[in-house]
């Protein structure tokens, strides 16, 4: 699936993404820090072409707006949504890690991310373009 950061679709599925050896799924990273204020983080990494990686970061930070930072190529977009959304998938993604703690296999939270990604493009209430901070994902 070719990616424009300018123009993303508005739904990315599985099938669309291009899996290699070296990425067999499409990653996920949550991260919780709530030292003086709430800082919540759910990233993925979507291979979407041959070799690029299309780096999604979905953003809580206790106010009513929400932020989803999309980035490739050294290309940032920020689209901004309400954190009734946030709340759902993030309750989604708890719960699905937590049953699966005692499974054989690792919980992968793809099936969310690729559901939050299409419920947020579906509903952002704006987008900013310019001045967007780069996503930091953790090393594996």
């Amino acid at each position: 699936m070719k990616i424009d950061i300018e123009n993303l679709p508005k739904e990315i599925k599985e099938e669309d993404c291009v899996f290699t050896d070296n990425m067999d799924r499409i990653f996920t990273h949550l991260i919780l820090m709530d030292y003086d204020w709430m800082h919540y983080r759910i990233q993925a990494e979507i291979p979407v072409e041959d070799r690029k990686i299309l780096y999604l970061e979905f953003l809580y930070v206790g106010m009513k707006k929400c932020s989803m930072i999309a980035e490739m190529d050294d290309k940032r977009i920020e689209y901004r949504f309400s954190s009734d959304i946030y709340d759902k998938y993030l309750e989604k993604y708890l719960i699905r890690h937590t049953e699966s703690i005692h499974d054989t296999y690792a919980f992968s939270g793809e099936d969310i991310v690729l559901d939050f990604y299409k419920e947020v493009m579906e509903n952002h209430l704006d987008i900013i373009k310019e001045n967007v901070d780069s996503i930091i994902i953790p090393p594996q």
